[in-house]
């Protein structure tokens, strides 16, 4: 019934720590990507909360580069 983000934009490093970093609830003007995005959601039936914590991970073809009018890699 209720949907909370929250994102966290620290280095790796501070993400293996106990304390983590810090949890911001917007993701505007920031210049780089969240280290770990949390879902908190309430379910009022169930009176529950669930708390789901997300890092993404994003692979880089640093050969590639796309162009978006051919839909081809160039520089192979």
């Amino acid at each position: 019934d209720d949907l909370h983000l929250s994102f966290e934009f620290a280095a790796a490093s501070q993400l293996r720590t106990p304390e983590g970093g810090k949890w911001d609830n917007e993701w505007k003007d920031k210049r780089q990507l969240p280290g770990a995005i949390r879902l908190h959601l309430f379910d009022a039936t169930a009176n529950r909360d669930f708390v789901y914590i997300v890092r993404p991970q994003i692979a880089v073809d640093v050969d590639c580069a796309f162009n978006t009018l051919t839909k081809r890699c160039r520089g192979r």
